[in-house]
C-alpha cells in the first residue's frame, strides 16, 4: 500500500491546534481508499505526515520516596467528560527539549515543580489509525511535599490534582470514570513494581 495524495478537509472554522486532511491510500490490490487524518501541523504534502520531533509531552511525576504519583482529571470535550490522565501538554515554539516542556506544562498544570528528570522516551505515535501526533513521555521526580503550590490555568482548562499511592492508583484504574491510556498502561506497571 502507499499513499497517493492528501487534501485539506479542515472545518469550516479551523482551530490553531488541529488540522483535518483527507489522504488517498492506493491498495495493493489496485482499489483506492480514503482515509480521514487529523494532524497538529499543517501538511502541505504527503511527507509532512511523518513527524518525530515531538508535538507533546506526558509528564510521569512520581514523589522523591518513589511511593506516589501524581495524575490529573481533567475535563476533556472530545468525551463530554472528566478524564484521569498524567500532566501533558504541547511543546511550544520557545520550548528546546522535551524536558523544559514538560518543566513548563507540570507547573502550570499541578504547580509543581521538578526535583529532577529521571528520563526521556522519544516522541512515539499517540493513534496512528488517526493522527499522526506524537507524545514523548518525560519522567521526573517532584517534591510531593511542596508547599507552595499554584496553578497557573488557562481559562479552559479545568484540572484537579492528586497525588495516588499504588492502592489508590488500583482504585483509580478499577473505578468508573474515564481513563488515558498512556495514564492506564503506566499505572499497571507502577502498581506491579512491588509484588
Amino acid at each position: 500500500m502507499k499513499n497517493i495524495s492528501i487534501e485539506s478537509n479542515d472545518l469550516v472554522d479551523p482551530s490553531r491546534f488541529i488540522h483535518g486532511y483527507k489522504v488517498m491510500v492506493q491498495l495493493d490490490n489496485g482499489e483506492t481508499n480514503r482515509y480521514d487524518v487529523v494532524t497538529r501541523h499543517p501538511a502541505e504534502n504527503l511527507e509532512d505526515l511523518n513527524r518525530d520531533e515531538g508535538d507533546a509531552v506526558s509528564i510521569i511525576a512520581r514523589s522523591a520516596d518513589g511511593e506516589r504519583m501524581l495524575i490529573i482529571k481533567e475535563y476533556r470535550p472530545p468525551v463530554n467528560g472528566y478524564v484521569w490522565a498524567f500532566p501533558a501538554g504541547l511543546i511550544d515554539a520557545d520550548d528546546s527539549s522535551f524536558e523544559q516542556a514538560a518543566a513548563r506544562e507540570l507547573k502550570e498544570e499541578t504547580g509543581y515543580d521538578v526535583v529532577r528528570v529521571d528520563d526521556v522516551l522519544r516522541a512515539t505515535y499517540t493513534s496512528p489509525g488517526m493522527t499522526n501526533e506524537t507524545v514523548a513521555f518525560v519522567y521526573m521526580t517532584v517534591d510531593d511535599a511542596q508547599t507552595d503550590v499554584h496553578q497557573h490555568l488557562e481559562d479552559s482548562e479545568d484540572i484537579t490534582v492528586r497525588w495516588v499511592d499504588r492502592a489508590q492508583a488500583r482504585a483509580v484504574l478499577e473505578g468508573a470514570d474515564s481513563i488515558d491510556q498512556r495514564m492506564s498502561l503506566v499505572l499497571h506497571e507502577f502498581i506491579r513494581e512491588k509484588k
